[in-house]
């Protein structure tokens, strides 16, 4: 009987001592760590969303300087709708804001079902104006636009004579002197 005592008390030496945890190489700590410097990463690191949005500004401006410096030469189409909001990771209604914008300023054409196209750089002509000449710039109206074969929301020159019709010149095409 003896020896099967003795085998119990080898076979089960009674409660085991917990084992040290080191709290400074723990798997929590670990994450914790991990979590705050994600935390930095994306505070101060990371640009802010609205670093990373882009408006139609900012299409405008760039689509303006590769028509300014010749990357897109006159007679040339734009991209499709498709290519530029690819390109500039936005969706397609940014797109159409900047070419309105673009058509608006003159720099290109646009018509239903048909690409943008950069225009013509044009030549400049000088109108005389007579004394008591009221001018006016507005964008062009719908009627004007087919009747002229002008692109709608384009700056035009409206001259008005003390009783007479208005004439009017696409404002970038253009420059006024008075007479005398």
């Amino acid at each position: 009987m003896e020896d099967l005592l003795s085998s119990l008390s080898e076979a089960d030496p009674g409660p085991k001592p917990r084992p040290v945890i080191d709290k400074g190489s723990s798997p929590y700590r670990r994450r914790s760590i991990l979590a705050i410097m994600a935390i930095w990463l994306i505070l101060i690191v990371m640009p802010s969303p609205t670093e990373l949005r882009v408006s139609y500004h900012d299409i405008a401006a760039e689509l303006r300087r590769r028509i300014f410096a010749h990357e897109l030469p006159p007679g040339v189409s734009l991209p499709s709708e498709s290519d530029l909001s690819a390109a500039f990771r936005c969706g397609r209604q940014m797109v159409r804001e900047a070419i309105g914008e673009l058509a608006r300023e003159g720099l290109v054409s646009t018509a239903r079902g048909r690409p943008a196209m950069v225009r013509q750089s044009p030549e400049w002509e000088t109108a005389l104006l007579q004394a008591g000449v009221v001018v006016t710039t507005r964008p062009v109206t719908r009627p004007e636009a087919v009747q002229h074969g002008w692109s709608m929301g384009m700056p035009v020159l409206e001259v008005r004579t003390a009783g007479g019709e208005p004439v009017l010149y696409l404002a970038d095409r253009y420059g006024l002197t008075t007479a005398g």
